[in-house]
């Protein structure tokens, strides 16, 4: 129905000089209009709930589901609402899938610098052992396709995958037939469960996460980066002092870290949470957004 609103433009298809709808044209609330307590009351999406039947519920018609999406900002219907328990069961599943590396340089503690190593998405990861007469041997099993790689954290993230790498394994990545990077398993989780940042409450984290390579906060939520000191350090900071992630890969300690899970619920969460303009608002807006449409 909103796209009916939208003012038509002459576009040329195929020879043919035809009349389509604007779909770039683009009306937004204002915060100040969204934040008037008056104008809107809140609900919890729940599951079986679609911004169809919402609209339905509250405003007698499925086809103004648009005013729920224009008053939430929201821009994609699918994933920029809540998704049910099952559907984000599935979607965590596929997108979380395989183990995440966290890697060091053989014979190093230190994670990995993973940009100086030319790693991109795609490539192959395996074991390789070295034989008693000092050959290579690549193993077909564990293996997996590099998804992603972080980093801050010196890990990889795997999908794709046969078998589970585990600490202290030789890792071997390969661009073709080419290795590009040999490096050690330090800490091998299952994705879904790896850090996605470090912080020290779940509650507006992600936009102010801590340092890994830096210690663990103080009192005051104050931390030291690697190489620097404080009035907490008399001597400068080094990665295993420890930092957060040394604590995390080395000691197992998960007290600041956020997992992808942990961080996919949150949101999930917070997307379940709409404001519903009053109904009575609602007549209004549609005649007030086909004059906008009508003058742009």
């Amino acid at each position: 129905m909103l796209f009916k609103s939208y003012p038509k433009i002459s576009r040329v298809i195929e020879d043919n000089i035809v009349e389509v709808q604007d779909i770039l044209r683009k009306v937004v609330f204002t915060d100040e209009s969204i934040e008037k307590d008056k104008q809107f009351s809140t609900y919890k999406k729940r599951d079986g709930d679609t911004l169809e039947s919402i609209a339905r519920k509250f405003y007698g018609r499925d086809e103004l589901s648009w005013v729920i999406m224009l008053f939430n900002k929201v821009i994609d219907p699918f994933y920029g609402v809540s998704l049910s328990t099952s559907s984000h069961d599935k979607y965590m599943q596929k997108k979380y899938q395989g183990q995440t590396l966290f890697l060091s340089a053989v014979g190093s503690s230190f994670p990995l610098s993973l940009n100086s190593a030319g790693i991109t998405t795609g490539t192959l990861a395996l074991t390789k052992t070295i034989n008693s007469d000092g050959s290579l041997s690549y193993l077909n099993e564990p293996r997996g396709t590099i998804k992603s790689f972080n980093n801050n954290f010196g890990s990889v993230q795997l999908y794709e995958q046969t078998g589970k790498f585990k600490v202290n394994d030789t890792l071997s990545i390969l661009e073709g037939r080419v290795e590009v990077l040999s490096a050690t398993v330090q800490k091998a989780v299952d994705s879904i469960d790896a850090p996605s940042y470090f912080a020290e409450s779940l509650e507006g984290a992600s936009s102010d996460p801590l340092n890994p390579l830096a210690s663990v906060p103080n009192a005051h939520g104050v931390q030291t980066s690697i190489g620097t000191t404080s009035a907490d350090f008399a001597t400068a900071v080094t990665y295993g002092t420890p930092t957060l992630l040394f604590d995390y890969v080395y000691n197992n300690v998960g007290t600041y870290v956020v997992t992808n899970r942990t961080k996919e619920f949150k949101d999930n969460y917070d997307k379940s949470v709409l404001n519903l303009i009053d109904p009575k608002f609602v007549p209004a807006l549609e005649l007030e957004m086909r004059k906008l449409f009508r003058n742009a």
